[in-house]
């Protein structure tokens, strides 16, 4: 029995804790022994799924106070206590805590590396980038690729629902074309083109409104100001309700300010059979880092388009969609294949696995 023991600081709404919740649940437990642990400090609105998981899978969710990641003695007395073969930290790349044999003893070090940092500690076994994109981004700012670098995708689960909102189903009987977004109400990251995309279509006659799930208030405002009729779902971590949100979406709309370092809600509007449009991302402030996983999850003119971070680009690639509804089911089918084929969780959970295995062997 391999015994794993992934670390994080929050159980929040981001695809990384939700990437942790998916491994922790559907882990082989005829081969592995899983637990999670993280920090007390901060809001914690994944917990109850987190809970959820652990009866699921029979292993241990516990919490620890690092005090702002200085005292590592609680992390180090579960260590101690549930004695893991693997631990597994999800975090920057960079060599901030639990960095291993700095503030605490394990027998092996796995990073799930979220931003591309480097972290050169050799006591590193793996760096487990969330996305191809990320690991070859990594590789070209160093120069070359250490051995233990590789990538496990961020998984997504087939949908657990054929519900579709009512509200949904009232906008398409009216006519309308039902356009989604699902994210973290977070303005830093929000990027107004997809909003300004419809308000171009519906200046000229198009008949676009938007479902969100947790909007950033600046998309209220903007959808608000355009008077773009929408429809707010509000922050969950409930999957009975995100998968009736993609069921109801003509198309998902995706837009951020800085890119994706994967991009779990992208993948999630696939595995539904959406086609998805999204943009390249570009800097909205000066010295932001952007990322550009998102290009590569959706095959530009195959399962949706890539555009230029412009509203009339964008607005084109969501006319094309809205004027061919068979264009739109065949995107969204491939779409669909595409993500059952390598974000599906038990795809990446095999990967993930063998990576354990060899690093254990």
């Amino acid at each position: 029995m391999i015994k794993v023991l992934h670390y994080l600081r929050h159980l929040g709404l981001g695809g990384t804790e939700k990437t942790c919740q998916l491994f922790f649940e559907h882990a082989d437990v005829s081969e592995f022994e899983v637990a999670v642990v993280y920090d007390t400090g901060g809001t914690h609105p994944r917990r109850e799924e987190f809970q959820k998981s652990a009866m699921v899978c029979g292993g241990k969710l516990y919490s620890v106070d690092t005090h702002g990641h200085s005292n590592a003695n609680e992390l180090q007395a579960v260590i101690d206590d549930f004695k893991p073969d693997i631990f597994h930290v999800y975090r920057s790349g960079y060599h901030e805590f639990p960095s291993p044999g700095h503030h605490i003893q394990v027998p092996r070090f796995v990073e799930t590396n979220v931003f591309g940092f480097y972290d050169g500690n050799p006591k590193i076994n793996k760096s487990l980038f969330m996305s191809k994109w990320l690991m070859q981004n990594t590789i070209k700012q160093l120069g070359v690729k250490p051995d233990r670098f590789d990538f496990v995708n961020n998984p997504v689960e087939m949908p657990c629902t054929g519900d579709v909102l009512a509200i949904s189903q009232r906008w398409k009987a009216e006519g309308a074309i039902v356009v989604g977004r699902c994210g973290r109400p977070d303005n830093g990251i929000y990027n107004a083109v997809s909003v300004d995309a419809v308000r171009l279509l519906r200046m000229v006659g198009h008949d676009v409104r938007f479902l969100v799930v947790a909007p950033p208030s600046n998309m209220i405002d903007d959808l608000a100001r355009h008077e773009i009729p929408f429809y707010v779902i509000e922050p969950t971590t409930s999957p009975l309700v995100l998968s009736t949100f993609y069921n109801s979406v003509d198309i998902y709309t995706h837009a951020r300010a800085d890119g994706e370092t994967f991009g779990v809600n992208i993948a999630e509007a696939m595995i539904h059979g959406k086609p998805v449009i999204t943009h390249i991302a570009t800097p909205s402030v000066p010295g932001m880092g952007v990322f550009q996983s998102q290009t590569e999850l959706v095959d530009n003119g195959r399962t949706g388009f890539v555009v230029n971070n412009t509203p009339g680009e964008y607005a084109e690639a969501l006319k094309a969609l809205i004027d061919d509804e068979r264009s739109r089911n065949i995107m969204g089918e491939l779409g669909r294949r595409k993500a059952q084929a390598e974000y599906e969780v038990g795809v990446c959970m095999h990967k993930l696995e063998t990576i354990y295995r060899e690093i254990v062997s």
